[in-house]
C-alpha cells in the first residue's frame, strides 16, 4: 500500500474550561516513501477515513502544492474533511471542532472550526494550503520522515451541547400537605373545635410567622 492508516485516541487529556469541549483523541495517517512520491502540483492523496469521537474524517494531502502558482510545487498542503457523522448526533448538518495538525515533528494549525457533513468544498475543510516547504519535510536533518515515511496527525476536540440544568421538580405543594396530613415531627397542636392540627413550629416562623406567635 502507498499509505497506511492508525487511530489512536489520547487518553488522560484534561478538558478545557472551554464551552464544553470534548477531550482530545488524535489520528494518525503514515505516508510511506513521501520523498518517493511522483504527484504533480495540484494532484492529492486521498487518505482512507478514520474515526475520531466517533466520526469519520479524511484527509487529503498534495505532496507538491494545491495553489494555482508555479512556485507552489516546492510546498505541501494538507486538509481535513468531515466525511462522515456519526448517526446519533444531534445535530445533523454540521459539528464545530477545535484541532491542531502536525507533519512529521512540525506543527502547522491550531484553529476553530465549523465542519459541514460530507462537503467537497474548499471553503468546508480544516487545514491550511501550502502550508510547509517540502525542501524542510524531507531534510534529514529536520527528522521530519521517519525511515521515508510521513506521519501527519490530526488532533481533534468537539464542541459539545450544554446540558440542560437539573431542575427539581415542583413537589413543594404536595410535600407540605403530606407533612401536615401525617403529622409527623410536629411540635406544635392547634385546636379548631374537636379537630386538632399538628403542625411544625419551624414552618410557621417561615410561612405564618403570626401564628408563631
Amino acid at each position: 500500500e502507498e499509505y497506511t492508516m492508525e487511530a489512536t485516541p489520547v487518553v488522560g487529556e484534561a478538558h478545557e474550561r472551554e464551552a464544553h469541549l470534548s477531550e482530545k483523541q488524535t489520528i494518525r495517517w503514515v505516508v510511506h516513501d513521501f520523498e518517493s512520491l511522483e504527484h504533480k502540483h495540484g494532484e492529492d492523496i486521498q487518505c482512507s477515513p478514520l474515526r475520531c469521537h466517533g466520526h469519520l474524517w479524511r484527509l487529503d494531502l498534495y505532496p507538491r502544492g494545491d495553489e494555482v502558482t508555479n512556485e507552489d510545487e516546492g510546498l505541501v498542503s494538507v486538509y481535513l474533511y468531515l466525511h462522515e457523522m456519526k448517526k446519533n448526533s444531534n445535530n445533523r448538518d454540521e459539528l464545530k471542532v477545535k484541532y491542531s495538525v502536525r507533519m512529521g515533528r512540525h506543527s502547522i494549525r491550531v484553529g476553530k472550526k465549523k465542519m459541514e457533513y460530507e462537503t467537497q468544498s474548499f471553503e468546508d475543510r480544516c487545514g491550511l494550503g501550502d502550508t510547509t516547504k517540502r525542501a524542510e519535510l524531507i531534510d534529514p536533518s529536520k527528522k521530519h520522515l521517519s525511515n521515508g515515511n510521513l506521519t501527519i496527525q490530526v488532533t481533534i476536540q468537539v464542541y459539545m451541547d450544554k446540558p440542560s440544568p437539573w431542575t427539581p421538580p415542583p413537589k413543594l405543594n404536595k410535600d407540605m400537605l403530606k407533612l401536615l396530613e401525617s403529622g409527623d415531627h410536629s411540635d406544635v397542636t392547634f385546636i379548631a373545635g374537636e379537630e386538632k392540627f399538628h403542625v411544625h413550629k419551624l414552618i410557621l416562623s417561615t410561612r405564618a410567622p403570626l401564628l408563631a406567635e
